[in-house]
């Protein structure tokens, strides 16, 4: 194995290490909802979202009622996989991924603050066993509105708890 990648799970300790292998199961698992064919694709929302990563990439800039931030997620997926014929479709799976994860994340980082009145873990099993995240999906911008919030609501309650800035 590499010196490298033995020497960063060396540093990582167990908890940190048990919350991955749990996300990553239930990345596993949850993995047929995030990788949709193209009638699951929301027509209305999602579809605009992906365009306008393409479109950002080929110099449109989009006005900011319609999510630039959103845009900023998809144009990277876009480089990606512009290539490919089915680029859109590649696309949408891997944003629904990528916005997994950062929402189970950021609502584990923010179950860290809370750790004088329960358990992280609570937090980590209800996130196994709801389907709130997936729901959260159709709509890319609410997923990355529930992210943004969850993260800035852990560094209000970090910084309310100790006075600083993390």
């Amino acid at each position: 194995m590499n010196t490298k990648l033995l020497y960063f799970l060396n540093r990582m300790n167990r908890e940190t290490l048990l919350v991955l292998l749990i996300l990553l199961v239930n990345l596993v698992l949850v993995s047929p909802d995030l990788l949709p064919e193209y009638q699951e694709i929301n027509h209305f929302d999602e579809t605009k979202y992906i365009d306008s990563g393409r479109s950002l990439i080929n110099g449109d800039l989009r006005e900011l009622a319609r999510g630039p931030l959103v845009a900023l997620v998809y144009a990277p997926l876009y480089l990606i996989t512009k290539n490919s014929p089915n680029w859109f479709l590649l696309s949408a799976g891997i944003g629904r991924v990528l916005l997994f994860i950062l929402m189970w994340l950021t609502t584990f980082r923010l179950s860290m603050q809370f750790k004088r009145y329960f358990h992280p873990f609570i937090a980590v099993g209800l996130l196994f066993i709801s389907t709130a995240l997936i729901k959260i999906l159709s709509n890319p911008s609410d997923a990355l509105f529930t992210s943004m919030s969850a993260l800035a609501l852990a560094y209000t309650v970090s910084f309310s708890q100790s006075n600083r800035v993390p």
